[in-house]
């Protein structure tokens, strides 16, 4: 299902593909082609319109230009088919779901860069075609409070932040797109504390039926009571399991309790025992592609070398993808050999959620041979109350260029508090340092 919505000049292509929504430019980047009238294929874990036109590719979660290339090994063989990308391409749109109805934030700054299919979304010719849906544009404060609660595996550079006069601006797409089934309800089953301030709380279902497959390390978006008298806010947490021996129910949700919660964690965490498993939760959406297992094609055409940040309960989504993907014999051995090295950054050990099967995964794993055995995973522990603390500029360039990876042409997953991620971005895009923005994949999470 999909939606054509005009705002201001600006025509953009909505669309509901298997329980999630996308906003991008309807003017293809290449030649203003009308992506709404494109078919929807995946491509490695990416969700891609085919432009009408001339069968242009585009992811609709990043915004790149995908397409199939040759690769010939380094040391012989056949050439391989491998998935590639053009880099960023088409501006995409934060969507968002507020009291059932769906909204497109414009994403436009005004002192970012420009992307290629900016230079079609402004024509008139370009955006000819009549909406097919109704919009609508909110002045400040005609929204307070409204929240995305967007998480999906963003390519850094996607410009999510607008100026304040732009953050308001929105298309209002109705209560009923892309929605026609009734909301699965779901239930607080089980509580578990995993470190510090951090707790898994699994779920089982109570009602209702879900339409697309759920797995460890995509997100989920949940109705929690925080509104004003008791009202419902959409709030997004990363699964860390699901139907897991070990923690049992549906699936679960693994969320730190935070000094700035804007009431999501703060509930879960405090309301109780007997008044979350008495509650039934609306799970609203799921979604993501920021698992290993998504993103493999990527990682393979970097040469298999996959570099893992996180700080705080950022963990959390590199355990989800780690602690299914390593147990899949058949998918490590599907292509060439990963080289994953994951930087964390926390308070102290006792606040590092998971972590003993971090450390028997850098026991297990750390002493294979690199190129040679299926996979390497290394897992290197920094403390900010003691020992080495913060990742500093020369620890990277020692990472990167002088010890482990010898090249900044990996894949980078990066997830944790906003202010971490947009350090570690300033440093790894650096001058001095010089990966590329296409290749640092992001997680964000909500409080």
């Amino acid at each position: 299902m999909r939606h054509l919505i005009k705002v201001g000049m600006r025509n953009i292509a909505v669309y509901c593909y298997r329980g999630q929504y996308f906003a991008i430019d309807n003017a293809c980047y290449h030649h203003g082609g009308p992506l709404l009238q494109g078919d929807i294929e995946d491509l490695g874990g990416h969700p891609c319109v085919v432009c009408p036109w001339h069968s242009y590719r585009i992811a609709l979660d990043t915004g790149e230009g995908l397409y199939w290339g040759i690769s010939v090994p380094e040391g012989g063989g056949a050439p391989q088919q491998q998935l590639k990308s053009k880099g960023k391409k088409q501006r995409c749109h934060t969507t968002l779901v507020r009291d059932g109805k769906v909204y497109c934030v414009v994403d436009v700054p005004t002192d970012g860069p420009t992307l290629e299919s900016d230079n079609y979304a402004l024509l008139p010719i370009a955006n000819s075609e009549a909406p097919t849906g109704k919009s609508v544009l909110m002045g400040s404060g005609g929204v307070s409070g409204l929240h995305s609660g967007l998480r999906s595996g963003h390519v850094f550079g996607n410009n999510n932040n607008l100026a304040p006069q732009q953050q308001q601006q929105l298309g209002l797409l109705g209560p009923s797109f892309g929605n026609p089934n009734p909301p699965v309800m779901i239930r607080c089953i089980k509580l578990i504390p995993r470190s510090r301030g951090v707790v898994t709380f699994v779920f089982d279902k109570v009602e209702g039926v879900l339409t697309k497959r759920l797995d460890p390390g995509m997100h989920a978006t949940i109705g929690l009571p925080i509104g004003p008298n008791g009202a419902n806010e959409n709030r997004t947490y990363t699964v860390s399991s699901v139907r897991s021996a070990e923690d049992g129910g549906w699936f679960a949700l693994t969320v730190k309790l935070s000094p700035v919660s804007r009431g999501g964690s703060r509930w879960l965490h405090t309301v109780g025992e007997e008044k979350i498993h008495g509650t039934l939760i609306p799970l609203i959406s799921i979604g993501g592609a920021f698992t290993v297992a998504k993103l493999r094609s990527r990682i393979n055409s970097r040469g298999g070398m996959l570099l893992m940040l996180s700080a705080g309960v950022g963990i959390t989504p590199m355990f989800a993808s780690l602690n299914v993907f390593l147990r899949d014999q058949f998918t490590l051995a599907s292509g060439p050999p990963l080289h994953v090295v994951h930087v964390h950054v926390d308070k102290d050990e006792q606040s590092v959620p998971f972590l003993d099967s971090f450390l028997h995964w850098h026991k297990l794993l750390s002493v294979n041979k690199r190129g040679v055995d299926p996979v390497t995973y290394r897992f290197i522990p920094k403390y900010t109350q003691s020992g080495s603390g913060r990742p500093t500029l020369a620890d990277w360039r020692k990472l990167l260029l002088d010890d482990t990876f010898q090249t900044v042409d990996i894949l980078v997953m990066l997830c944790g508090p906003p202010a971490f991620m947009r350090s570690v971005q300033l440093d790894l895009t650096s001058n001095e340092i010089g990966v590329s923005a296409n290749n640092i994949v992001t997680e964000a999470f909500d409080f």
